[in-house]
């Protein structure tokens, strides 16, 4: 069992501290083939994540601390919406 409590999350903060692309991840998947994105991840402020798109598998965002701005986009590129969360 992991426990996500304020300690293990101040460690992933730590880390993206100084990561090149101000972010940290930790992968709660069984296997890579697990058909759910199961991450917990630290972003820092002004973190940009490219637009990607998961085809075969589901993900799902739930902020702990601080907030972030979703965007969706078409198949085109095409931004559709933003979502302050």
């Amino acid at each position: 069992m992991i426990l996500i409590d304020n300690k293990f999350i101040s460690k992933l903060f730590d880390k993206a501290l100084v990561n090149s692309c101000l972010r940290e991840a930790y992968d709660l998947r069984n296997s890579k083939d697990d058909g759910n994105q199961r991450l917990v991840t630290a972003l820092m402020p002004e973190t940009l994540v490219p637009i990607h798109c998961h085809p075969n598998s589901i993900e799902n965002l739930m902020i702990v601390c601080g907030k972030f701005i979703v965007i969706t986009y078409d198949d085109n590129g095409i931004e559709l919406k933003r979502i302050h969360l």
